[in-house]
C-alpha cells in the first residue's frame, strides 16, 4: 500500500488502484476532480493551450471541473453553441467575445 495513494484516495474518495492508474497514464482523472486536484496541490498543474479567447475558455473549464453543458450554464449559453467555440467549427460573434472576455 502506498501511503501517497492512500492519502489521495481518501482525500477524492476513490481507490489507490484508480490513483495508480493515473500515475501509469492508463486513465486521467474526471473532470468534476480538477478542481479538487487543484485544492489539493495547492496550484493549477495545468497551462491554458495559449492565450486567445477560446483557449482561455478551455481553461476555465478545466480547472473548473465542467462539462460542455456545464459552462454552457455559465456562460447563459446554448451548449451546442460553447462545443462548437470549443472545437473551432464556430467563431463566437462579436457580442459573444466580450461576453467571454469579462466572463474568463
Amino acid at each position: 500500500m502506498n501511503l501517497c495513494r492512500k492519502k489521495w484516495g481518501s482525500f477524492f474518495g476513490i481507490s489507490e488502484e484508480t490513483i495508480y492508474n493515473w500515475e501509469s497514464g492508463r486513465n486521467q482523472p474526471d473532470i468534476k476532480l480538477i478542481p479538487k486536484i487543484i485544492k489539493f496541490l495547492g496550484y493549477v498543474p495545468f497551462e491554458p493551450e495559449g492565450d486567445d479567447l477560446i483557449s482561455r475558455l478551455k481553461f476555465y473549464k478545466l480547472i473548473n471541473g465542467l462539462t460542455v453543458e456545464g459552462l454552457a450554464e455559465r456562460l447563459s449559453k446554448h451548449p451546442d453553441q460553447v462545443r462548437a467555440w470549443l472545437t473551432g467549427r464556430r467563431k463566437p460573434s462579436r457580442k459573444n467575445e466580450k461576453w467571454i472576455e469579462g466572463f474568463t
